[in-house]
């Protein structure tokens, strides 16, 4: 998608994923630097937080989550520490491993593809 709009002057484009939760994400073109030839493409180069699990409920869902999994009393506490896997921090980033992600993901296309 961004190689359709690259060069035209668009700064901002947006997306949604998982229709039944809605979760709009909207992008930002800063700029463009020229290719390395040492590194991987595409590459995420910044980010902040975690993502929400799949089907969380959207964005009311997610606070919720949130809400329940930080209070021992809360009356959903431990249904949803129990659906998490008892692991889940919103701040935890980790852009190495999202980077192997989008590295499996272009050689799994790119094989499809070729």
């Amino acid at each position: 998608m961004l190689r359709t709009i690259y060069g035209k002057g668009i700064r901002y484009c947006s997306y949604v994923y998982d229709f039944g939760d809605n979760w709009l994400h909207k992008i930002e073109i800063e700029g463009s630097e020229a290719i390395d030839p040492n590194s991987r493409y595409p590459h995420l180069v910044t980010g902040k937080r975690r993502c929400p699990p799949e089907d969380v409920g959207g964005i009311l869902g997610y606070h919720g989550f949130l809400e329940a999994i930080k209070d021992i009393n809360h009356p959903e506490h431990g249904a949803w520490m129990e659906w998490s896997d008892g692991q889940f921090d919103p701040e935890e980033f980790d852009r190495d491993a999202i980077n192997s992600s989008l590295a499996l993901w272009y050689d799994q296309f790119s094989e499809r593809n070729s």
